[in-house]
């Protein structure tokens, strides 16, 4: 059992060691040398920071932090430039056989050293506030690369801000204790300086879906689950402006186009699904920032009789009259997915394609932009759930509980084998070595009790003759 539970653990280790995640942090409080630093470890470089925009930096100590993912190996050298390329010094470390390690330097006269000294560095990540909204769901996309080893995939995440304005922005995943800063300097493969677009690259194991934040100078901005291709090379597109933050499909840069979206649930879960089941279903719609629509109405792709107008009089659902949120209530027939159109004055604003959960109701929440409608990323009314885009097939969300749930019966499934192998092992040593020898210290013990009691009896008889004697004396 133990060994099975060792090799359990030992595939994890094997899988994980593939990628490294490298932080380093180097303390110049003593002597002031370093001025906008730069790391380079193996080829790849990332900027120090001083600003508390990165877990575990204090802004303006004078101990900058970085960090960059590489493939593991069993030393790096640690090269630390200064602003124009000033070379301030390097060291070469050891690499534990983790996933990830933490390396402390120390600015000398001569150039950098190990500070052995340096209590660890604190590593606290970036949380979301509790009422945040649910992930954002993304898809990404194939990008084309050839330098990316098997099993290995090369995710570039980029940020298009020309309509809003970041100052640090930054990715910070869910499920491993990593980060990566997003730039606007050119440094990154295929990024133009200046341009407004904010990329960065995470080098990971290859998976389905990945989990991340997005924070600007420590200020969360989103969470998101994006679904990944089979692919070494991935591309995860974003915009950010004053509605937020939201996925962009390729080059495509429009509002329009068809989003594929999963229906918040709502009522009693639902056992069945059988064809004849119904479920009821909510469209808002908010055009309170634009107050653009006229007529707005929803129409089904494969239920044409379902097609329903938007009302906003404050009646069945709607709670005030003239408040520009939009409300379209009907009944479909229970599929998995259902295609529908938001048209406004019979013009066509968008297409989604919904996927339906096995409850009584569903709601989807929508709002007008400029040039069409964009799922709402954050809760528009105190009591409805916001809703998030989706993938085809099914959510990053769905991937992780099933594989949640997958893993806790694996560890239940080992930890019956385990049950049961000790108290095999238990039974066999009472039955083989600790009863045998009970039976026979139970006989011993009969036995010496057997053996006393004539002795006992003859000691009474004796005390017996020797007192009789007595009594004649004195009579």
């Amino acid at each position: 059992m133990i060994s099975l539970l060792l090799l359990f653990w030992s595939s994890i280790s094997l899988v994980s060691a593939d990628s490294l995640v490298v932080r380093i942090a180097i303390d110049d409080r003593q002597f002031k040398r370093l001025e906008d630093p730069i790391v380079v470890v193996e080829g790849l470089e990332t900027n120090l920071l001083d600003n508390g925009a990165l877990p575990g930096d204090v802004a303006g100590d004078q101990i900058f932090v970085g960090q960059l993912n590489i493939q593991h190996q069993e030393s790096v050298v640690l090269k630390i430039l200064n602003t124009g390329g000033e070379t301030i010094g390097q060291v070469e470390v050891s690499v534990p056989k983790s996933s990830s390690a933490t390396y402390q330097l120390k600015t000398s006269e001569q150039g950098v050293v190990l500070d052995l000294n340096a209590p660890n560095m604190p590593i606290r990540e970036a949380e979301a506030p509790e009422d945040a909204a649910p992930p954002l769901l993304i898809q990404g996309t194939e990008r084309v690369t050839d330098s990316v080893p098997e099993g290995q995939s090369e995710i570039v995440i980029q940020i298009n801000t020309t309509d809003r304005k970041l100052k640090e922005p930054m990715v910070t995943l869910n499920d491993r204790p990593e980060w990566t800063i997003l730039t606007d300097d050119g440094t990154v493969e295929g990024d133009q300086a200046g341009d407004g677009i904010y990329t960065g690259i995470l080098s990971l194991p290859s998976r389905e879906s990945l989990g991340f934040q997005i924070t600007d100078s420590g200020r969360v901005l989103g969470n998101l689950q994006a679904s990944l291709p089979s692919a070494q090379g991935v591309l995860i597109s974003l915009r950010y402006n004053q509605f937020g933050l939201s996925g962009v499909s390729g080059d495509d840069s429009s509002e329009t186009g068809t989003m594929v979206v999963q229906a918040t649930p709502k009522g009693e879960r639902i056992a069945s699904t059988s064809e004849s089941d119904k479920i009821a279903l909510t469209v808002h719609l908010d055009d309170r920032l634009l107050q653009r629509l006229q007529i707005p109405s929803v129409t089904f792709v494969a239920q044409e009789s379902a097609g329903v107008n938007f009302r906003d009089d404050g009646s069945n659902g709607d709670e005030e009259a003239e408040d520009h949120v939009w409300m379209a209530s009907t009944v479909l027939e229970r599929e998995e997915f259902v295609q529908l159109k938001v048209l406004d004055t019979e013009l066509e604003q968008g297409q989604l394609t919904v996927f339906l959960p096995s409850t009584s109701e569903a709601v989807v929440w929508l709002r007008s932009t400029e040039t069409g409608i964009k799922l709402v990323t954050e809760p528009t009314q105190s009591n409805s759930t916001s809703t998030s885009t989706s993938v085809e097939g099914g959510g990053g969300s769905a991937v992780t509980s099933d594989r949640l749930a997958h893993v806790l019966w694996v560890f239940l499934a080992l930890f019956a084998i385990a049950f049961t192998y000790v108290r095999t092992l238990v039974q066999q040593q009472w039955s083989s070595e600790i009863k045998p020898v009970l039976t026979q210290l139970k006989t011993f013990l009969a036995q010496q009790q057997s053996s006393a009691l004539p002795i006992a009896s003859r000691e009474e008889q004796q005390g017996t003759s020797d007192e009789a004697p007595k009594s004649g004396d004195e009579s």
